[in-house]
């Protein structure tokens, strides 16, 4: 039997509370159709937890307990198979890399090891491509590389003048190798040719990017 809603003072009915909906893969197809929305509407920047849970009808704290951050909400709407923060954070942690490797090369390795995976280049590539043909979804594209992968390592490079050089070397040499690794692994596809270029900052912003 459904249950109706209670009656409310003089026998309207109580308007339903945001939260938890009926059955929680429910709830998180909501949240998750709504922050698509709101990233392809709003950008990156602009979109945030509260919009979302407003537009899917839950409370913040709801999303924050599912994705715990906008960084991994963005990641499970768009379908990407790994978390840019939790890669960074292993390659940057303290005996992460060889002393004797510098710290661009490091990145680039580590980079280039993640993108040779079938799993992560096939959705990274649909969202690039997506990138060449909507201006919004170059826009939000940039945005979120800027925040979630661009921020931390000019963070880690903070202070040192060697450093910066490295990471600017490592993310224009990231951009160029990814020409070639966009068509590797011998699936017969012609090469893609830098799909990013239009989304990505440019190199001397990808290196004075400060959060």
């Amino acid at each position: 039997m459904t249950r109706q809603p209670r009656p409310g003072p003089g026998g309207g009915r109580v308007p339903r509370r945001p939260g938890r909906r009926a059955g929680e893969s429910g709830t998180r197809g909501a949240i998750l159709a709504a922050a698509r929305a709101q990233f392809a509407g709003r950008g990156y920047d602009g979109a945030t937890i509260r919009a979302i849970a407003a537009a899917a009808a839950v409370d913040p704290a709801l999303v924050h307990h599912f994705y715990g951050s906008k960084e991994r909400l963005f990641v499970a709407a768009m379908r990407l198979p790994v978390v840019p923060s939790q890669v960074l954070t292993a390659a940057l942690a303290p005996g992460g890399r060889d002393p004797a490797v510098s710290l661009g090369v490091h990145l680039v390795r580590t980079m280039l090891g993640v993108w040779e995976r079938e799993d992560v280049r096939g959705p990274f590539l649909g969202l690039l491509r997506s990138a060449l043909t909507s201006e919004q979804a170059a826009g939000m594209l940039r945005e979120f590389i800027t925040e979630a992968i661009l921020g931390p390592v000019a963070a880690a490079a903070a202070g040192d003048r060697a450093g910066d050089r490295a990471g600017d070397s490592a993310a224009a040499t990231a951009v160029d190798e990814g020409e070639s690794a966009g068509g590797a692994g011998g699936s017969g596809q012609a090469p893609v040719r830098r799909p990013w270029s239009s989304a990505l900052p440019s190199p001397r912003a990808r290196c004075s990017v400060s959060r």
